[in-house]
C-alpha cells in the first residue's frame, strides 16, 4: 500500500469514528462554522499539531534513533509523545482519567505507528505532518462532548478499534522497511 492510501483509509476510519459515535450518541459534537475559529483551528493543526510535533518526534528524534530497532524506535518515540500530550489533553479527559488516560496512550501509540510507517516509507517528514495535522483539524472543529462514558470517552474506543488493523499493518511493513534499511547500512 502507498502512503498516500495509508492516510486515506486512515482519514476515512477517523470520520466513520465521528459519525458512529454521533448516531449512537456516545458523544455530543458541536461544529463550528465560526470561519475565525475553523481558520485558527487549521493554523493550530499545521503549526502546532503538523510541523512542530512532527519535526520534532518523526523527524529529529527518529533520526537519531535510526540505529535502534524498530520495536525500541516505536516505544521511545511514542511514550515521549504520548507524555508530551498529557497538558494539553487534560481539558478533554473529562475527570475520568482512569479510563481516558490509558486510552489515549493507545491511541498515541497506534496514531505514532501509522506516523512511523510514513517516515520510513518516504524517507521524509512530510507526510507525518500533513496526516498529522489532517487528523487532528476535524477533532478540533468537532467539540466532542462525552455522553457515553466507556465507549464515548476521549480518546474513542471505536476510533481504537477501527484504527488497530491499519496500526498492525503499518507497524510490520514499517518494521520490514527499516530492518532492510538497517542491514544495508550495517553491511555497507
Amino acid at each position: 500500500m502507498s502512503f498516500i492510501i495509508i492516510i486515506l483509509i486512515t482519514y476515512v476510519l477517523l470520520f466513520l469514528t465521528i459519525f458512529i459515535q454521533s448516531y449512537f450518541k456516545f458523544s455530543e459534537f458541536s461544529f463550528t462554522s465560526d470561519k475565525g475559529k475553523i481558520i485558527g483551528y487549521f493554523l493550530s493543526a499545521i503549526i502546532m499539531c503538523g510541523f512542530t510535533e512532527e519535526t520534532a518526534w518523526r523527524g529529529y528524534l527518529f533520526s537519531k534513533l535510526k540505529d535502534l530497532t524498530w520495536f525500541q524506535i516505536t516505544i521511545i518515540i511514542n511514550l515521549i509523545w504520548a507524555i508530551w500530550h498529557i497538558p494539553s489533553h487534560f481539558y478533554c479527559l473529562e475527570g475520568h482519567i482512569w479510563i481516558s488516560f490509558p486510552l489515549f496512550i493507545v491511541s498515541c501509540f497506534e496514531l505514532g505507528i501509522i506516523m512511523q510507517y510514513l517516515r520510513v516509507k518516504t524517507n521524509s517528514v512530510i507526510p507525518c505532518i500533513l496526516f498529522h495535522a489532517l487528523f487532528v483539524f476535524p477533532l478540533m472543529l468537532a467539540g466532542l462532548k462525552t455522553k457515553v462514558l466507556y465507549l464515548g470517552s476521549f480518546p474513542y474506543i471505536i476510533m481504537i478499534l477501527l484504527m488497530l488493523p491499519i496500526t498492525i499493518y503499518c507497524y510490520s511493513v514499517g518494521q520490514r522497511i527499516h530492518d532492510n534499511k538497517l542491514t544495508l547500512t550495517r553491511s555497507v
